[in-house]
């Protein structure tokens, strides 16, 4: 694996000083590193090197903590950009005009997601200097407009998931070239090794239906607590979870159904009814104090239907998904994912079996 990932790093190399002489020349057109739309600035802060790329009353600006080569900043940038013209679009709405997109080492950090938003700034965590090349339409999901309530947990994580899903769509299915695909089989390499694997991952619709299929699976083995119960339970075990220095399997594997369940009841509630009904419901702010049957509330004003008749039509939507994934429509390869869950809910059944996972 590690000679694999030197031979593509070697590629990204060449493609660096491609794109280095691309931004002398210009901004805009084709696809790669040199379609940078706007106007690319280097400037110095202090000891700092801040990279800044400027359009249409946007300003994504690289702050390069981590000491990533050139190419990751550029890839930073160009990632970032995509993917706020890519929400915007989507959603109708204006995403902040500045935001800062701090890279930082995972050795460096207990924080163990992709990246994180606070306020006008992105951390961008990278593994061995290579991060995840969609996760910019995950963060800036999360600068949509959006009330106090609704500003973390369940539909905050929901939400996020549903626009990065559809942005890796529209980034795989449009991948023309070989930057792209260099790109992508960087990341897969640092991660995992076996081909097959990462076959799977890479593949259109992979990102948004294997959520799905868990979910599918805790409702078929009935491993998993009704919607109400998850969504409460939601902000606690998932900030828990990602800043802890020691995680349990068992936390693990919660953190991810949890996930599972956020974007599946988003992507439902989206598909079915509306994008435009589902970010307005994201504004709204119920009156304080927040009343225990707010949830209630807020579905029957947006949706006009208590919580439990959604979550009835959402398992039923759930249990007879039609798959479009061409790996998930296999019968075959669910029978294998779902022999997977069983032998990790068996582990977690039996805490002598739960290891801890360590941040090393």
């Amino acid at each position: 694996m590690k000679n694999r990932v030197n031979r593509i790093k070697a590629i990204l190399v060449v493609l660096t000083l491609i794109a280095s002489a691309s931004l002398c020349v210009s901004c805009g057109g084709g696809r790669g590193f040199h379609d940078l739309d706007g106007k690319f600035e280097i400037a110095k802060d202090g000891d700092d090197t801040i990279y800044r790329l400027k359009w249409d009353n946007h300003t994504l600006a690289v702050l390069n903590t981590a000491k990533a080569d050139f190419a990751t900043v550029l890839l930073a940038l160009r990632q970032g950009q995509q993917a706020v013209k890519f929400v915007e679009k989507e959603s109708g709405e204006k995403l902040p005009d500045i935001v800062m997109i701090e890279t930082i080492d995972a050795k460096s950090t207990i924080f163990k997601g992709g990246a994180k938003l606070h306020g006008d700034k992105i951390k961008l965590i990278l593994q061995d200097g290579y991060f995840y090349p969609t996760i910019f339409a995950h963060e800036f999901a999360h600068a949509l407009p959006a009330s106090k309530i609704n500003s973390y947990g369940f539909f905050s994580e929901g939400q996020a998931n549903y626009f990065q899903s559809k942005y890796t769509e529209f980034y795989i299915s449009g991948i023309t070239n070989s930057f792209d695909s260099v790109m992508l089989d960087i990341f897969y390499n640092i991660f995992n090794d076996d081909d097959k694997y990462r076959e799977k991952m890479t593949s259109l619709y992979w990102d948004s239906e294997y959520r799905i299929f868990l979910v599918q699976l805790t409702i078929k083995n009935k491993s998993i607590l009704p919607i109400g119960t998850v969504i409460e339970k939601f902000s606690l075990n998932y900030i828990h979870t990602l800043q802890s220095w020691e995680v349990k399997t068992a936390e693990w594997w919660t953190l991810h159904e949890y996930v599972a369940y956020s974007y599946s009841f988003c992507h439902y509630l989206i598909e079915k009814y509306g994008l435009t009904t589902f970010l307005s419901m994201m504004k709204k702010e119920p009156p304080l104090p927040w009343a225990d049957d707010y949830l209630d509330v807020l579905m029957k004003e947006f949706y006009h239907k208590p919580i439990l008749t959604l979550e009835t039509e959402f398992t039923n939507y759930i249990v007879h998904y039609d798959y479009k994934n061409q790996y998930l429509k296999d019968p075959a390869i669910r029978n294998e994912l779902e022999g997977f869950y069983l032998k990790i809910t068996e582990m977690i059944a039996h805490p002598e079996a739960s290891t801890n996972i360590s941040k090393k």
